[in-house]
């Protein structure tokens, strides 16, 4: 960290030093000083501090990692309270020049950021399922996992953010939230099945709290990103079923346990695209008819002809819902379908 501080020279250095009283600065464990960046009026030093906030959550001790998606947490609130007091039209709704700053960084950097939102959350949350197995869990990993989702239930909360992602962005995050769904020792323990020395009801808390998280983040996910790229990357993901899941789940016979994974991996990606298909009437006319139709196609040629006839007898749920996507969208668009 001392390297970053010599890089990021007098700019993060001279940030400023008024902090509300309600959120006050954090010192990090590297030494590292971080300020509300709504309380940072040069822009400049606003930017470098955002910056400082990257670089930690790119490498930085897990300690000094919360702190920094606990304090984009309060900014990303802050911001969405602002919002709300425009869109009721309260006087001095449209916020300071420092928060709109801050959400011209936020649109600016957001890929980046759910980049490594993305990778702290799997993170986090492997070290966490392996900790359940032994326990104690370690207070750092409830804090870590909790504001890992906390951080993207506030990005996703609403469209604007979400609407600057990459595709390739998208789709790593709802691969690693779905693994996580998937995790077969943390829906153990939110099921009340005691698999380590902590308390019994406290581990289901804990657990169930996460699954539940997980839910509605994945929710919002699917209500507030580009609805061509979910679509993409869920039809992706029925094909890929990945080979960390058979690392993922209990004890018991290696093969059977690999099958009963990747079918719960499909039913839950399955899940997700019954839910972007009855979207579909409200939302035809934002999508790109032509790249969803793509999508579609490279599913079934990633199959090929024999396996779809295999699946077709076999009444397979992937085939059954790529069809029924197929099928509303020719009733919703008719012949226009072809154009």
């Amino acid at each position: 960290m001392a390297g970053y501080q010599q890089q990021m020279g007098g700019a993060a250095a001279n940030a400023a030093a008024a902090v509300p009283a309600s959120r006050p600065g954090s010192a990090l464990a590297s030494g590292l000083h971080l300020q509300p960046l709504q309380s940072i009026a040069n822009p400049a030093e606003q930017r470098a501090e955002f910056s400082k906030c990257m670089y930690v959550l790119r490498g930085g001790h897990v300690d000094d990692v919360v702190e920094v998606m606990k304090l984009l947490c309060y900014e990303l609130m802050d911001l969405q309270r602002s919002q709300a007091a425009v869109a009721a039209g309260a006087a001095g709704g449209a916020g300071s020049a420092q928060a709109q700053a801050v959400w011209g960084l936020l649109l600016e950097r957001g890929d980046e950021l759910v980049q490594l939102l993305t990778a702290q959350t799997q993170q986090v949350f492997v070290a966490a399922s392996a900790s359940m197995r032994i326990g104690p869990l370690p207070p750092a990993h409830c804090r870590s996992c909790k504001y890992a989702l906390n951080t993207l239930m506030n990005i996703f909360g609403n469209a604007a953010l979400p609407a600057g992602l990459g595709q390739e962005t998208l789709a790593g995050l709802v691969r690693v939230l779905l693994m996580r769904l998937v995790d077969d020792h943390l829906g153990r323990q939110a099921e009340g099945k005691r698999c380590s020395r902590l308390p019994a009801q406290v581990l289901r808390l804990f657990a169930a709290t996460l699954m539940q998280a997980l839910n509605v983040l994945m929710l919002k996910i699917l209500e507030n990103s580009n609805r061509n790229f979910t679509f993409s990357a869920l039809l992706a993901l029925l094909l890929d079923v990945p080979p960390e899941l058979a690392a993922a789940g209990g004890s018991g016979d290696g093969g059977m346990q690999q099958s009963a994974l990747a079918m719960r991996w499909a039913d839950l990606v399955v899940k997700c695209l019954i839910k972007s298909t009855k979207a579909l009437p409200q939302v035809i006319q934002s999508i790109d008819l032509r790249g969803l139709l793509l999508s579609v196609h490279a599913f079934f040629e990633a199959l090929g002809v024999e396996e779809i006839r295999r699946r077709s007898h076999a009444d397979d749920k992937p085939l059954r819902m790529v069809k029924t996507i197929l099928h509303e969208l020719c009733k919703l668009k008719g012949t226009d379908i072809y154009q």
